[in-house]
């Protein structure tokens, strides 16, 4: 067994014991004071008089100790009990992970791992239960990691005429009240800073909206949403788009692909960070991006590559 999670180890840890040590140690003090000093006051020396004021100093020294050794002590716990949550999560979070990517491949496979392509609607009434599915297990992700609820939102974008409109198609929260009656914005227009800012290309840094507190934004004009109640439904949020990006046609129309944006939004403030929750986010943006592509085909792959790349693993002496 190793040694810090011995029986004795616990024990000279355990913050009551040196509580208790402490106590025995002023007892004793103050016996040895008594044994000492027993005479009238009067009758004390010099002597006596330094010893009694030796033993205040070490009852103050233990009381002091006892106390800081408790104090360390209890923040050791502290740490070590947010180490094994934060383990925990971790763990927790690897599971989802791996739940919407199994998702993603079973869909697939069952849409486009026989020869008879599925027809359009099929294709999109399964892309709408994953991605639907996929939301859900991210909420769970975030709740596990920030500790607070949220909900987990896919919106489309749409062309309509000379404007995009942007519009929920999915979320974590089934029959949401914040689609009664469904909300839509203009995109580009200011009707949404969040979708407006997300939108936006900086090279080398991954696009995104964020805010741990949207109350403060609006309230330093900051912050505008078409959504009179918004902050009845969220007061901190991350937004990334679900896009692919073509660098050599930076500055081009066809530079950028975008479906829509991935988002996650609380209302507790400052529980989502401008860290790697802005990565997580992004890495499932991504993910959506490649299946919703397949979904919608725009990407497609042969039989013929197939054979070939199947003759070729089985064969390690042919080349793709």
């Amino acid at each position: 067994m190793p040694v810090e999670h011995g029986f004795l180890n616990r024990l000279l840890v355990n913050p009551w014991i040196a509580f208790l040590g402490a106590i025995a140690s002023i007892i004793a003090l103050l016996w040895f004071a008594h044994d000492k000093l027993g005479t009238s006051l009067n009758d004390w020396s010099s002597g006596q008089i330094i010893l009694l004021i030796a033993c205040v100093l070490g009852v103050v020294a233990v009381l002091s100790l006892s106390w800081h050794s408790v104090h360390i002590q209890h923040e050791n716990q502290k740490l070590t009990d947010a180490l094994k949550k934060s383990d925990a999560a971790l763990k927790i979070s690897a599971n989802f992970i791996h739940e919407i990517n199994h998702d993603y491949r079973d869909v697939l496979h069952s849409m486009f791992g026989s020869q008879q392509k599925p027809d359009l609607q099929t294709r999109q009434k399964h892309q709408l239960s994953t991605i639907t599915a996929a939301c859900q297990k991210i909420q769970k992700l975030y709740q596990n990691i920030i500790g607070v609820d949220c909900t987990v939102t896919v919106n489309f974008l749409r062309q309509e005429n000379d404007h995009r409109y942007c519009e929920a198609y999915a979320r974590s929260e089934l029959h949401s009240p914040r689609d009664k009656p469904s909300n839509k914005y203009v995109v580009g227009t200011g009707e949404n800073t969040a979708l407006d800012t997300a939108l936006r290309h900086e090279p080398g840094k991954i696009s995104r909206f964020y805010c741990g507190d949207l109350t403060k934004l609006a309230k330093d004009g900051n912050y505008q949403n078409r959504r009179l109640n918004w902050d009845t439904f969220y007061k901190s949020a991350i937004v990334v788009p679900i896009r692919y990006v073509d660098q050599t046609k930076l500055g081009t129309p066809s530079a950028s692909d975008d479906y829509g944006f991935l988002s996650v939004d609380t209302l507790s403030v400052n529980c989502l960070n401008n860290d790697f929750h802005i990565d997580l986010m992004a890495s499932f943006a991504d993910q959506m991006y490649n299946f919703i592509s397949l979904m919608r085909g725009r990407y497609e792959v042969t039989g013929t590559v197939d054979s070939g790349m199947r003759s070729a693993v089985s064969d390690p002496t042919k080349s793709l």
